[in-house]
């Protein structure tokens, strides 16, 4: 395949990661009224997504990583499972639609913390890049009929704290060697993921949705799930 085919399909694999998260929301707040909580609700998605990405790469007969590799995508399993704990707990605190405006803006915090590891400046294609993320937000949340939105400070605190673990999550994603397979290591991520919400189920208890809607919004959440997951593909194809 062509280095253009390459960058096209991690394009399109990309906009099909933020469609999965955007809808994934949603879903969150129905679940959610049909009596999950924060912790039920990610430790149950991560366990139906890590459960059919190790199967993918099982089936494809995927090279497991090894050693260090393995290590990075445990540390990133980590750093994912508290990202999404804060970012689901600020969906309780705050509107959705801000909630997800502010953490979309971890592509600035990335090029920002990239360009402090690395001592280089910002070309000007990255800062054009960082203006219209900036720019997308603020035209999601820009006040209407003179009042402007805003998030309670425990929402706004969270939010933040996701968005930065993310970063770092997607930075430490460069360190991978690109011939690694990327079902292999999103399967890992999600189980390590998995096993960190397990922690905290064990110690407040889980509780699975009521009524049939409920369920049907985990399996809708476990799709989303495997297309954010495709994050990752796409940081090894381009």
């Amino acid at each position: 395949m062509s280095a253009v085919a390459d960058r096209l399909k991690g394009t399109a694999l990309m906009m099909l990661s933020a469609t999965g998260f955007g809808v994934m929301v949603l879903f969150s707040r129905t679940a959610s009224q049909e009596g999950v909580d924060t912790a039920s609700l990610m430790f149950m998605r991560l366990v139906m997504a890590s459960l059919a990405l190790m199967t993918l790469a099982w089936r494809r007969g995927a090279t497991w990583p090894r050693g260090r590799s393995r290590w990075v995508a445990a540390t990133m399993g980590a750093l994912f499972g508290a990202n999404a704990l804060a970012y689901f707990m600020a969906l309780n605190e705050g509107a959705a639609a801000l909630v997800a405006a502010v953490f979309f803006c971890y592509p600035v915090l990335v090029a920002l913390i990239g360009c402090l590891i690395s001592r280089s400046l910002l070309d000007a294609r990255t800062m054009a890049c960082m203006v219209l993320a900036v720019g997308g937000c603020w035209l999601t949340v820009m006040p209407q009929g003179g009042q402007a939105l805003t998030l309670p400070r425990d929402a706004l605190l969270l939010t933040l704290g996701s968005s930065l673990l993310y970063a770092i999550y997607v930075l430490l994603s460069r360190s991978l060697p690109t011939s690694s397979d990327p079902l292999a290591l999103a399967g890992i991520i999600t189980g390590t993921a998995a096993l960190c919400m397990g922690g905290v189920v064990a110690t407040h208890g889980l509780h699975h949705p009521v009524s049939w809607l409920g369920w049907a919004c985990r399996s809708e959440e476990h799709t989303s799930e495997l297309q954010s997951r495709l994050h990752l593909v796409c940081r090894l194809l381009l």
